[in-house]
């Protein structure tokens, strides 16, 4: 081969490879692109579902109203054959939040007076039966009356607030 010859064969071969390297670096910037778009979509869906959760942190959440708790209240000493009057004091609570935004349960003291353990312990299970939220999570009981026949209980119900509650 003459040297012409062989400049030009080593000129095509590098305009070759030059070509080829040329179309591989084209078909891997362009999987790049679509993979940078289809990551910035997805960031932008992070970012509203962040600020979501942050709305909903930072929302007041709002129980369920005093009445709606009342009214399950009563209801539950009426399946426990409480007395009329039997329920001394209600104390609903207030709403409390952690300093991260995170809600606390709001807890309801309640006194009962004048009841058998088997009624206190109905109106307990009642309460928290489906698709009751409440929770006895402190009960105290004492011996009441002079024949020792009935028990006072002082119970803290508990249930969570959650911004799906309101009102």
């Amino acid at each position: 081969m003459n040297l012409p010859m062989r400049t030009s064969v080593a000129i095509l071969t590098i305009c070759l490879a030059t070509a080829l390297c040329g179309a591989w670096a084209w078909e891997y910037l362009d999987d790049q692109r679509s993979a940078a778009a289809a990551a910035a979509t997805e960031l932008a869906a992070c970012r509203t579902l962040a600020k979501q959760i942050t709305a909903s942190r930072l929302a007041p959440a709002i129980a369920p109203r005093a009445a709606d708790i009342t009214a399950v209240i009563a209801s539950a000493a009426a399946q426990a054959d409480l007395a009329e009057g039997s329920l001394d004091h209600v104390d609903p609570g207030s709403d409390r939040r952690n300093p991260d935004g995170t809600v606390i349960p709001r807890q309801i003291e309640l006194t009962i007076r004048q009841a058998t353990l088997r009624q206190i312990i109905t109106f307990a299970h009642t309460l928290s039966a489906p698709p009751g939220e409440l929770r006895a999570t402190r009960l105290r009981l004492t011996p009441s009356g002079a024949d020792g026949g009935g028990w006072a209980a002082q119970m803290t119900l508990t249930y969570p607030l959650s911004p799906d509650l309101r009102e």
